[in-house]
């Protein structure tokens, strides 16, 4: 026996395959909770998505088509560029609940806002994205754009 080893202190086979056993199922609880959380990510994004298409028909007064087109797809690629797999679903949840409810109430440019400082809160992506929001207001301003969105 090799000086300073306690046969007392070594592993059996059994305890190895105990603690093989521990450690795949901790693995793959994990990896099913991370998979979990990303479907659920997935599901809210897509529901945010619908409400940001819906923006179209809520035209606030003192828009023209075109300009609230503008809002709306801009919006919109905000949406598709900035929503990560790193999101997290809780999050994307919270603020699909406050769009829902401020669409309840009236919807204008300061609802667009509210998106986009959400999204920057949501992700780096959507932090990074910001520089477009200049865009959006400089193209809004200039009487909109043809993005080929329905707006009533």
């Amino acid at each position: 026996m090799a000086q300073g080893t306690d046969p007392s202190k070594r592993l059996s086979f059994r305890d190895w395959r105990l603690w093989a056993l521990t450690a795949t199922l901790s693995l793959l609880g994990g990896t099913y909770a991370w998979h979990l959380n990303r479907l659920e990510a997935s599901r809210e994004s897509q529901k945010l998505r619908s409400l940001v298409e819906k923006l179209a028909y809520r035209r606030p007064p003192g828009f023209t088509p075109q300009q609230w087109e503008s809002a709306v797809a801009f919006t919109m690629n905000l949406h598709a560029n900035s929503l990560t797999h790193l999101t997290d679903a809780s999050s994307l949840h919270e603020v699909r609940e406050e769009l829902e409810r401020k669409m309840d109430l009236k919807v204008d440019l300061e609802t667009i806002e509210w998106i986009w400082d959400s999204y920057a809160k949501l992700s780096h992506a959507g932090d990074n994205y910001q520089h477009f929001r200049r865009r959006m207001h400089e193209e809004i301003e200039s009487g909109g754009g043809n993005w080929g969105i329905k707006v009533p």
